[in-house]
């Protein structure tokens, strides 16, 4: 009898989609049963799914050029699966494997992974609860390099949490500038209009480090006033690269979820580069595993929510049983980050 043909799965998802770790678990559990069958597991967080997604589809071509959704699912290198469900349907086929469906429980594992992300960074992370054109707030989130920059980050993170009204407070502040192709700008903790702000502490801080490069989308940095060591409250996220604005400009985070917000910034309708409605940081603070979720309309995007995780959960999957004690190597795709200039007054 012949042996059978190896097959080497890739299961490639958000940290916190519940399909991606169902996904997981029963790729895990052929493997443990199937010396033929080897699993790759890839986790991004929203904005480098985003853009790993954009590649990998283009790479695989054909029925995967137009993949967008978590997870993704394909063997031996080329052979597109699709989602989870597509992926439950080949294994249900090819192998006579059969799940049950069981959204408590992946759901559960969705988010015990992303606060374990959380919680296991060095970085900080932080959020901006942003309402564009007076709509709904949505959350956008930031890793923040205090490894690179640790006070630019604490200043950072000290005006996130400040007092509404007091002028050291992000809370109530607008985006004042969007440069289309460019970043969108905001931060101006004394009248909004983009011509004032100062750090935390008063005053400005000084240039701590260019390290962080503007390589991608979604990159923060501080803007000033064009002058050396003139960092105060503003702000900006980029919406390109912009090489031209490194060793210029202090970069100290990257967004890692809800860059669709920021996206939306962009296409605001803007006379003299200020947007026409309103477009406000409506609630900001430090982002932890104990805030994940708490808002009405998380970026982090994946699966259910809080209330959902404290029902019981019932039995479960067979393939769960399993779900610590495989072997296999994950391989974390997180992707850290290894015209004229945003500054006061524009």
């Amino acid at each position: 009898m012949a042996a059978p043909t190896p097959m080497a799965f890739v299961i490639a998802g958000k940290i916190d989609d519940k399909e991606f770790h169902q996904a997981r678990v029963v790729a895990r559990h052929l493997a443990s049963e199937n010396a033929h069958v080897t699993v790759e597991v890839q986790e991004f967080t929203e904005s480098d799914w985003e853009e790993y997604i954009r590649r990998k589809a283009k790479e695989l071509g054909g029925d995967a050029y137009a993949h967008r959704l978590s997870p993704l699912v394909y063997y031996n290198r080329v052979n597109y699966i699709g989602l989870g469900s597509d992926f439950l349907a080949f294994v249900a086929r090819v192998f006579n494997y059969v799940t049950r469906p069981n959204n408590v429980l992946y759901t559960r594992m969705a988010h015990r992974a992303y606060r374990d992300f959380l919680d296991g960074s060095a970085n900080p992370f932080a959020y901006f609860d942003v309402s564009v054109g007076g709509g709904k707030a949505e959350r956008v989130v930031f890793e923040l390099f205090a490894d690179k920059c640790p006070r630019t980050v604490e200043n950072f993170l000290s005006l996130c949490a400040g007092t509404k009204g007091r002028g050291h407070s992000y809370v109530g502040t607008p985006f004042h500038r969007v440069v289309p192709g460019g970043w969108v700008q905001g931060g101006d903790t004394a009248g909004g209009h983009g011509d004032g702000g100062e750090a935390a502490a008063g005053g400005t801080i000084a240039d701590e480090s260019f390290e962080i490069k503007h390589d991608r989308p979604g990159i923060l940095a501080m803007a000033n006033d064009g002058g050396p060591h003139s960092n105060g409250s503003q702000f900006y996220i980029t919406l390109a690269e912009l090489p031209w604005l490194d060793y210029k400009r202090v970069a100290f985070g990257r967004v890692i979820s809800g860059m669709r917000v920021v996206r939306r910034l962009e296409k605001e309708t803007c006379e003299n580069q200020r947007p026409v409605a309103p477009c406000v940081i409506q609630a900001a603070g430090e982002y932890t595993s104990a805030t994940y979720k708490t808002s009405p309309a998380s970026a982090a995007g994946g699966s259910g929510g809080a209330a959902e995780e404290k029902k019981e959960s019932p039995a479960g999957d067979r393939a769960a049983l399993y779900t610590e004690t495989f072997n296999e190597v994950d391989t974390e795709g997180r992707g850290r980050v290894a015209g004229r200039a945003p500054a006061e007054g524009g």
